[in-house]
């Protein structure tokens, strides 16, 4: 006998609703990008902008900006599935009493990003291309208590201060910026975020993830259900408000905007934040946020949770395992404070220079569905194989565990050192087929705002 539309809504759906942790992709987004565009052209990235302020940006181009939000919103409308359009009142006009009165304030508004995160000034620079300082307090850059520690100490002695007029080189503008979005710019933006921007921002409640854990407003602006069975929509149209293909879309025009006014460094940055996003999608768990398990089992292990929840989170804790821990050790193999493997880090630093990927990929497109149509289901088709290969890589205790785990426990180097030889060759193996591609769409992207 069939259960009500009710019922099986209640048991289909809420399967997504525990997802809480998968709202970080890969770990440093500047680790992969800054190689990945030497690999395109190192002496025209290594050319020198001049730094200039959101306020100088904005001020400049009071005429320009506003038609181009308005044909970006026009798309999204047009185009996106279940796109929650921006209110009326929040349209940017710099001519009207409130623009006028701040014009930052405006167009965060009209972006719709968070109002907290300060936009400082910031380059990426390994090659120690500039004198300028470190930041050595890494909550300046962004809402620290949003940042999980295991961030905060990677990203320490990343980053550096600019200040404007100063000549710094386009890749390590683009490079910061593509890490920027993790700094908090997506999270409180939903009605019941309990943030002031969220209840005038017009994206509704918050779909999926739970609500007291900030961090988790974030998910379906780095994550899709792109790739998810339609069964799930069919139960609950709200989980088709994925944005990071609004996003990339957003900010690659606002680029193309910036470059054809004259304002290389912020070309350059809102360059970097759409790659932010293009790269998100080339993470298998964000590709496909039920990666491992079919729909059936998610089905029949919410259904258990009538009675018992510990099978659905099971699942939930499986699913948050192999994606943290392997994106941590990669993360912790980039950084530049890994000195107890220099091969495994130059090795994936030359993939990532690497070209060839180049040719498996098809060209950056940033007027259509890219994300949707080219980047996420390429990601999807390839996933299983990544999952699979996870869990028999790693430990089971760490990556099979039924129990949530201490992150913050691990030290992920050491993890990888008690890896066989065997096991270390074919993590290294998975890491570069998934780093061949995220490197390949990032050179793709960038070349279509700068080749002209």
């Amino acid at each position: 006998m069939f259960m009500n539309y009710t019922y099986t809504k209640k048991i289909l759906l809420s399967s997504l609703i525990f997802f809480n942790s998968i709202s970080y992709a890969w770990e440093g987004h500047h680790l992969i990008t800054y190689p990945a565009i030497i690999g395109t052209n190192d002496n025209f990235y290594k050319q020198l902008v001049q730094v200039e302020s959101l306020a100088a940006f904005l001020e400049d181009t009071r005429e320009s900006l506003p038609n181009e939000l308005i044909q970006i919103e026009t798309w999204a409308k047009n185009t996106q599935i279940g796109y929650q359009k921006l209110p009326d009142n929040l349209i940017y006009n710099p001519k009207n009493s409130a623009c006028n009165k701040d014009l930052i304030l405006c167009f965060k508004s009209a972006i719709r990003i968070n109002w907290d995160v300060p936009l400082i000034l910031i380059i990426y620079d390994p090659q120690q291309l500039t004198n300028f300082n470190f930041i050595a307090n890494f909550s300046k850059l962004t809402l620290n208590q949003e940042i999980p520690d295991s961030s905060t100490l990677m990203m320490q002695d990343q980053f550096k201060y600019v200040t404007n007029n100063d000549l710094v080189p386009l890749i390590s503008v683009i490079a910061a910026g593509s890490q920027e979005p993790d700094f908090g710019l997506d999270i409180g933006l939903y009605q019941d975020s309990n943030t002031k921007f969220g209840s005038i921002y017009g994206f509704g409640k918050q779909p999926i993830g739970d609500v007291s854990l900030k961090i988790t407003s974030q998910l379906l602006f780095h994550a899709a259900t792109y790739q998810m069975p339609k069964i799930f929509f069919y139960f609950r149209s709200e989980l088709r408000s994925s944005y990071p293909q609004y996003r990339f879309y957003e900010y690659m025009h606002l680029a193309h905007l910036a470059k054809k006014t004259g304002h290389l460094y912020w070309a350059a940055r809102f360059t970097g934040w759409a790659l932010h996003y293009l790269q998100d999608m080339t993470q298998p768990y964000h590709a496909n946020l039920v990666l491992g398990f079919s729909t059936f089992e998610m089905v029949i292990a919410e259904i258990a949770s009538i009675i018992n929840k510990i099978y659905i989170n099971v699942i939930q804790n499986k699913i948050e395992e192999r994606h943290i821990v392997s994106e941590n050790v990669l993360g912790t193999l980039l950084s530049k404070n890994n000195h107890a493997f220099p091969y495994e880090k130059e090795q994936l630093n030359t993939f990532l220079k690497d070209t060839a990927y180049d040719k498996l990929i098809k060209g950056c497109d940033i007027n259509n569905n890219y994300i949707i149509d080219e980047v996420s289901t390429k990601t999807a088709s390839i996933s299983d194989k990544y999952s699979k290969e996870i869990t028999t890589i790693f430990p089971a205790s760490i990556v099979n565990n039924p129990n949530r785990i201490n992150y913050m426990e691990i030290n992920y180097l050491q993890l990888y050192e008690q890896l066989s030889h065997e096991a270390q060759q074919r993590l290294l193996g998975l890491y570069n087929e998934r780093l061949g591609y995220t490197a390949a769409y990032t050179r793709s992207c960038i070349n279509q705002v700068f080749s002209d």
